[in-house]
């Protein structure tokens, strides 16, 4: 049988993740800028997990309206060999269309 393991729902805010090496990689898609819409692809990596996209940046760039976020959530892409620690290296993208 398998032991009980207590999951913690609450939606308080909880510390930031802990993550080295965080790169961010920012790409604008300008081909719709004739019809009034910018898409902004971000892209972040990190050793650990990467924090959540608020955390890191500001999501709403003055004189902008934000349509949608499409926000896969963190993915984890190995484990890191050479890490004192267990580490993973993840990353996680969102696309403002």
């Amino acid at each position: 049988e398998s032991a009980v393991v207590p999951l913690d729902a609450s939606t308080s805010k909880t510390n930031p993740r802990p993550y080295d090496k965080l790169q961010i990689t920012q790409t604008l898609d300008e081909r719709q800028a004739d019809k009034g819409k910018l898409l902004l692809e971000v892209k972040a990596t990190a050793l650990g997990l990467v924090p959540e996209l608020d955390q890191l940046l500001n999501v709403t760039p003055a004189g902008f309206d934000v349509e949608k976020v499409n926000d896969p959530g963190v993915s984890v892409a190995r484990f890191d060999p050479d890490s004192e620690k267990t580490r993973s290296s993840a990353s996680g993208s969102s696309r403002w269309p």
